[in-house]
């Protein structure tokens, strides 16, 4: 396990979501890391907050993210105020908003518009790897937007702020995200809403998906074995502790345990799924949301 690892793609700055695969920064690169992080350090030792130690540590110990991203987080950590914070999840509200036209697209015609030079995976219900329901034989593809996978736009929309339960709702109805919409029922749930659309849409993806996607998904799980080894296990407990990344592990768990109040409802997408580290968008999101100081 190389702790320092960027993505399998050959481009050093830019890591895609099924480039999982990781690679070695040599000494030179991480010297001059070390460096510039030093000087950051003395030069803004007041920015610096002993409470947030553990992002820096989910940052380091994270082998999803290439150097730049790495470098991009740590920098929004530090130097982000409330009104940027503000500023930048609106948005990423409209981009939101703008994404769900193509979902809509790509859930009706079942393919992709051909939008690859802004983000648009290649969608097809013949193509492998591609996230897709069986309904009666019949394969239909889950819309990604211009994403790179449907549970990514449910979950930047999850988290965000700015965006209504009605429109992360109609989000998680058309990416059929199971696990956001289990998220999105708890934290109603905090209010006593026990009876709310998301139960109706939660029941309404465990029918469509069917007893064979969720066996699928725990056998994954208690495998350790995530579409033959191709992606991290589907739980971010397991994941480190059988990567044997205990730096991400206990990032992770001080993740919750820090911010019950503000994390309690992602316990679910942490149990079954790995995007909160393995996508750039997810991560950064995160701890956009974590610094937001009005939640």
């Amino acid at each position: 396990m190389n702790i320092f690892a960027i993505s399998k793609t050959p481009d050093f700055f830019i890591a895609k979501f099924n480039s999982y695969e990781s690679q070695k920064i040599y000494l030179f690169e991480l010297s001059l890391l070390f460096g510039l992080c030093l000087n950051i350090a003395c030069k803004y030792k007041n920015e610096f907050k002993i409470k947030d130690h553990y992002l820096y540590i989910i940052i380091i110990f994270n082998p999803y993210l290439t150097l730049l991203q790495k470098t991009i987080t740590a920098g929004v950590i530090m130097f982000l105020n409330q009104t940027n914070t503000d500023l930048i999840f609106r948005g990423i509200k409209h981009g939101i908003i703008l994404n769900i036209i193509p979902a809509i697209y790509q859930l009706i015609f079942q393919k992709s518009i051909g939008l690859s030079k802004i983000g648009e995976s290649l969608l097809s219900t013949d193509l492998s790897q591609i996230a897709k329901i069986e309904i009666r034989n019949h394969k239909f593809i889950r819309p990604y937007g211009l994403l790179a996978h449907p549970n990514i736009l449910a979950f930047i929309s999850l988290i965000n702020p700015k965006i209504n339960n009605k429109l992360k709702d109609f989000i998680n109805l058309i990416t059929l995200s199971g696990s956001n919409t289990l998220a999105l029922y708890l934290k109603k749930l905090k209010n006593k809403k026990y009876l709310n659309i998301s139960l109706i849409i939660l029941i309404l993806i465990l029918l469509i998906k069917g007893q064979n996607s969720l066996s699928e998904r725990f056998n994954q799980i208690i495998t350790n074995n995530s579409h033959h080894n191709f992606q991290p296990i589907h739980n971010l407990i397991l994941e480190p502790i059988n990567s044997k990344n205990w730096g991400l592990l206990y990032g992770l768990i001080m993740l919750i345990i820090s911010n019950t109040s503000k994390t309690y409802f992602l316990i679910p997408i942490l149990l079954l799924d790995h995007l909160i580290i393995s996508s750039f968008a997810c991560f950064l999101t995160v701890i956009l949301y974590l610094k937001n100081k009005e939640l």
